[in-house]
């Protein structure tokens, strides 16, 4: 009996962790969902739909169901391709579809009729546009991180340049970089990677990770959902870069010095002032097609 009662409770724990590992995978991924339909607006039962990633080429497959439509969930955000295949019909090819955090992405597919080995290619796909979530936010992607300047290379800097966050109250001690739709500072939550990266005492971050770790963060400001909650100002979500099948690196120096600066009204001459910020990355893949 109490074997039964240990073993009971050791299926109930490993069932609340892995449900917690769901949720906490949902807050950094994306999803992508369309309809199939051929040229006169019927749905298509049955139709292969192949996921790439133009990173890594892993793929992930599914049909579409008895209404035409199709769902993949939890997509590593990133850039990727859509093919859609069905017999008496051409295949389409879909490339550049660009998913980011936390979004719900649609791409809705018109099958021509022809051989499947007939392929049509759509390489400029229209931007993402997220009608499942009233969420609001915006993500600082990639290219933001690595070409606008960041004092002390820090990220969360670029947030200052969304709608309804701004710099906190000058007393303000918490540390964190910035307020959100009117709340306090203290009222953040950071996430990283999908999990908890708050520090409970302050109620500020925990690790900054470094610019050339992050693949993109996104600051959802109002009506959130419920799977975030706990706090009432604001989501900040990073998520780091995942591995490519390419080998890469680069070097960067930040620079600043008095060259360029003005004299103070009341000094005789300009303070003298020199910073160098230097550093490199390199990575690539350990084994290819795998991440």
């Amino acid at each position: 009996m109490r074997q039964t009662l240990s073993l009971r409770r050791g299926v109930l724990l490993l069932a609340l962790i892995l449900a917690c590992s769901a949720v906490a995978r949902g807050q950094d991924t994306a999803s992508l969902r369309g309809t199939i339909t051929d040229q006169s607006g019927g749905v298509i039962v049955g139709a292969k739909v192949i996921l790439t990633n133009s990173n890594t080429n892993i793929s992930r497959t599914t049909t579409s169901g008895n209404d035409g439509g199709y769902l993949f969930t939890s997509v590593i955000v990133g850039t990727y391709s859509l093919t859609v295949s069905h017999a008496s019909f051409q295949t389409s090819v879909q490339t550049n579809i660009v998913l980011e955090l936390n979004q719900n992405g649609r791409v809705d597919v018109a099958l021509k009729l022809g051989e499947s080995s007939q392929t049509v290619e759509v390489t400029a796909v229209v931007a993402q546009v997220d009608t499942a979530s009233a969420g609001l936010g915006k993500v600082e992607d990639e290219r933001a991180i690595r070409d606008l300047p960041l004092l002390d290379r820090d990220t969360l800097q670029l947030g200052l340049l969304q709608a309804g966050v701004f710099a906190p109250d000058p007393d303000d001690s918490s540390g964190n970089p910035f307020s959100v739709s009117g709340q306090r500072s203290e009222s953040l939550t950071f996430l990283l990677d999908g999990a908890n990266n708050t520090d409970f005492l302050g109620n500020n971050i925990v690790v900054s990770p470094n610019p050339d770790a992050v693949e993109e963060f996104k600051i959802l400001t109002n009506n959130y959902d419920a799977e975030y909650g706990r706090t009432s100002g604001g989501i900040v979500n990073q998520i780091t870069k995942s591995g490519t099948n390419q080998f890469h690196g680069d070097a960067f120096e930040f620079i600043r010095n008095d060259a360029l600066n003005a004299r103070d009204f009341f000094a005789a001459d300009r303070s003298s002032f020199k910073r160098n910020v230097f550093g490199a990355t390199t990575g690539g893949p350990i084994k290819k097609d795998k991440t």
